[in-house]
């Protein structure tokens, strides 16, 4: 229908009379959106509306655009995910002011070199297709500010990535990596980096070098170790790290930069046989198991449990990234025993033998102490 307060939006999606509207607005309108509405055809009226900036057309059945598809030089916007494109749609290249760009949910597999002459996209969203290689016109994409491939089967990332300096947000989860570039260093700009469900084995050392980098997911991979600088990256807050094979413990205890609000590491391979130092305490000190789980308050989130451990009878918790102490006194009264603040860990013990908090003796508190290494 129009917008009779605005004609220069028009909204058609949902609407099975698209073939039958009548743009009398033509060279006015400026937004059209025709999504959900099963089509094969883009109306042959549509392609005359020399003024649009933003084109919607997702969630349709479209196999190809046609050629007359180059009049509409002032579009900035196009949204064609969710069609039925099995090639890229080579017409679209001759859209000179194109900024954004979504494929999504399609079935292509090979990107041509034209894509190179969309060279002040911003914004790139191939995800969901069965791509196999990045070419490297994408790489000349200079402009690029995020770029979206998640859930296709590339298997390798080009060095050539150095030239995407404006990368904001890569999103490569779901694919077949194996390895990454020593050359993502020079992605100086990116803030997130998605990488999970992949093949990697190892992370390159250059890749703590991404100094604003603010999102780091690796979640599903076959990582072992990670990189020794990871703990001082200052601008890292989200770090996912879960079903990888990690072995040694410290290395998240490492990760301790003041800006971390959460850290995710379950079924990993910690195990108090593959680490020396647990092995010369594990007499000592009793077992030291992994542990999570959430804590909500009004619908908030405030911590995770990291890591439970018992030493002569005593059970103790470690927490990261305690929101508010108040909020857990009066929630938890009944559980928390006695609470053990540091600049980045807090401590909750609870006892199995007693219930009187004075019984704590001061050597078991020590012992966890000094066993984390805490400030």
């Amino acid at each position: 229908m129009y917008n009779y307060y605005d004609k220069t939006v028009i909204n058609l999606s949902r609407n099975d009379k698209v073939f039958e509207a009548n743009f009398e607005y033509g060279d006015e309108v400026r937004q059209l959106n025709i999504s959900k509405n099963g089509m094969k055809n883009i109306p042959p009226e549509i392609l005359n509306l020399q003024k649009l900036v933003v084109f919607q057309c997702q969630y349709n059945k479209l196999t190809f655009i046609p050629s007359s598809v180059g009049n509409l030089k002032f579009i900035r916007y196009l949204n064609l995910s969710f069609n039925n494109f099995i090639q890229f749609p080579i017409e679209i290249t001759h859209l000179p002011n194109l900024v954004y760009l979504n494929l999504r949910n399609n079935k292509i597999k090979i990107i041509p070199e034209e894509i190179k002459k969309l060279e002040y996209l911003h914004n790139l969203n191939l995800s969901r297709n069965e791509i196999e290689i990045i070419p490297s016109a994408i790489y000349q994409l200079e402009w690029l500010e995020n770029l979206y491939l998640q859930h296709n089967i590339i298997s390798e990332l080009s060095e050539n990535i150095t030239k995407l300096t404006r990368l904001y947000v890569l999103q490569l989860s779901n694919n077949n990596l194996s390895i990454l570039p020593d050359e993502i260093r020079y992605l100086t700009r990116l803030r997130s980096l998605i990488l999970s469900n992949n093949s990697l084995e190892i992370l390159p050392e250059s890749i703590t070098e991404l100094k604003y980098l603010s999102t780091l997911n690796l979640n599903h991979n076959k990582l072992e170790n990670l990189p020794k600088q990871l703990g001082n990256m200052k601008s890292l807050k989200y770090f996912m790290i879960n079903c990888n094979k990690l072995k040694d413990f410290r290395q998240i205890l490492k990760i301790r930069s003041k800006t971390v609000k959460v850290i995710t590491y379950y079924a990993n391979d910690f195990s108090i046989d593959n680490n020396s130092k647990l092995k010369q305490i594990k007499t000592v000190v009793g077992s030291i198991y992994h542990y999570e789980t959430d804590l909500y308050y009004n619908n908030r989130q405030l911590y995770y449990f990291f890591d439970r451990g018992e030493i002569y009878g005593y059970r103790f918790f470690l927490i990261y990234n305690v929101i508010n102490d108040a909020i857990l006194r009066r929630k938890r009264k009944n559980l928390l025993k006695r609470m053990i603040f540091t600049n980045r860990m807090l401590i909750i013990i609870s006892l199995l033998k007693t219930y009187n908090i004075y019984e704590i003796p001061e050597f078991i508190i020590n012992k966890i102490w000094n066993f984390y290494n805490l400030d």
